[in-house]
């Protein structure tokens, strides 16, 4: 089992093309914590790490309902900024959430009082 991969290997691992992975796909991702290529392996990165970091990020993408859409939208449409959009959905989440059952208090005679 190889632990580290080139470049291209990657791209064909992920099924995209390899130039469109080293000049475009690699380096934004590294902006965001891919990790990077390393001296030490003839430049090449763990593909394990990639993984991870890829599968933690499909992930969040998933959990939070789309968030990065929503940021495409927000340039593309002039909606709410990012940080206004989480904001919105952590309210959403919360209205979301099942409340706490409260007992009512009864009479002697098995009526609820409110």
């Amino acid at each position: 089992m190889t632990i580290y991969l080139k470049d291209k290997d990657i791209a064909k691992e992920l099924g995209v093309d390899s130039k469109k992975w080293e000049t475009l796909i690699a380096p934004a991702l590294e902006a965001r914590g891919l990790p990077r290529k390393d001296a030490l392996f003839d430049d090449m990165r763990c593909w394990p790490a990639v993984q991870d970091f890829l599968l933690k990020r499909a992930m969040a993408g998933a959990t939070t309902g789309g968030q990065n859409n929503a940021f495409k939208r927000s340039k593309v449409e002039g909606a709410k900024a990012p940080q206004e959009q989480e904001r919105r959905s952590a309210a959403i989440l919360d209205l979301q959430r099942p409340r706490l059952k409260t007992r009512l208090s009864t009479d002697s005679g098995g009526n609820t009082l409110r």
